[in-house]
Parts: C-alpha cells; structure tokens; sequence
C-alpha cells in the first residue's frame, strides 16, 4: 500500500462542465490514490437532457473484466461526491475507503484507523448521509433497469431491500415519501428480471410490502 500522502487527491470540486468530462477526470485521479485496488479503464461519460431541464450523466467503465455503470444527476457546477459511496460498495474493502474532505477539497483513500488519527488533528471529513445514498442508490437501480441492467444493478437492488425499512422510518412524513413509494412500483417493481431474481436467490419481499403499505 502507498504511504498516506500518495494516498490524498486535491482538486477542484466545482468543474461539472461538460465539455472538461469532470467524472472521468475525477475517476481517473482518485484511481491514482490506490495502487492497484482500483484500475477503470475504458472511462467514458455522456450526458443526458430529460424534459429539458435535468441533466443525468452516465459514466461507464472497464475493471475487473466487467462494465460498471454509475448515474448521477447535474447539480450545478460541483461534483456530486455520492459516486465514492457506490465505488466504496463496489470495491467492497473492509478496511480502505475514499473519503472526502471538503474543507480541503481533497479526497483520501484511507484505513479506518488513519481516519481516527487524521479526525485528532482536526481534519473534518464529511459524515454520510444515509438519505442521500438511498437516494442515489435508488436512482442507480432506476436508471439500471430502463437503459442496461447488470449484476450489479441486482446487488443494489437486494441492497436496496435491506434498508427500505430505515429509509421508511427516517422518511415517513416527508412531502416525497409518496413519489418514492410510486416511483418504486412503477418504475423499478415492475421492470425487474425475475428470472435474475429467482438466479441470485434473492429476498426482495420487503420493497413489495413497503409498496403496498399506506402511511
């Protein structure tokens, strides 16, 4: 493994132009902080126009003899950082994660322990937010299942499964718990590949009861 310093990326955030390709230039520099852990190749990035205001981007990329697929939407000019929470489940470590700092606009690729010690000397990481990697997990499954399922968008789905019920208790009275819970029969239940289900032995009984239940 790198020493810690080889192991931090520093750079601007607010670079979502089209034409600088932002998250291919983001992926191939954060992929530069972890050695061998993390190789994509064959990077590449389209954007999307949708009722013609919103903007979804789709990044593509070759690692591990497989295409991986990521979404995510335009949000003004700054990237949106929720990509390292789907590269940290993607990669799976246990021990290595990216984590951001925004106060330093830098991004690490470091053991939880390294953290601990960084957070003592008043480094500030940003903490997870669960409603916004729902969110964006939610919107990966979607963009998945109408374009190019994969393997993968199946491990986000049974994932997904896993914490409708904190999402649930967190969101119950928001003003969007009712789209989400439309959104999730009409758009994700009713497109999925049964057959893929019933491969992978998946539980998904949760995101059917959850659809079906009134508030």
């Amino acid at each position: 493994m790198k020493s810690l310093n080889d192991r931090i990326w520093s750079g601007d955030f607010e670079v979502v132009i089209q034409s600088k390709k932002p998250y291919c230039n983001f992926l191939k520099n954060i992929s530069s902080i972890c050695g061998n852990i993390f190789l994509p190749q064959s990077i590449e990035e389209n954007w999307f126009t949708e009722n013609n205001k919103d903007i979804n981007i789709r990044i593509s990329y070759e690692w591990k003899n497989q295409t991986h697929i990521v979404w995510t939407k335009r949000r003004g000019d700054f990237l949106n950082i929720e990509i390292l929470f789907f590269l940290n489940r993607q990669l799976n470590l246990f021990e290595y994660k990216f984590e951001i700092s925004y106060d330093e606009e830098s991004v690490y690729f470091i053991h939880e322990s390294e953290k601990i010690k960084l957070e003592e000397k008043v480094i500030l990481f940003e903490k997870p937010d669960s409603k916004l990697q729902f969110d964006f997990l939610f919107y990966n499954i979607i963009m998945n299942l109408e374009n190019e399922e994969n393997d993968f968008t199946y491990e986000m789905i049974s994932e997904l499964a896993g914490t409708i019920e904190e999402y649930c208790n967190h969101n119950s009275h928001k003003k969007d718990f009712k789209l989400f819970r439309e959104n999730l029969k009409s758009r994700l239940l009713t497109k999925i590949n049964w057959a893929e289900v019933a491969e992978k032995g998946m539980n998904i009984d949760k995101l059917y009861e959850f659809a079906g239940s009134t508030e």
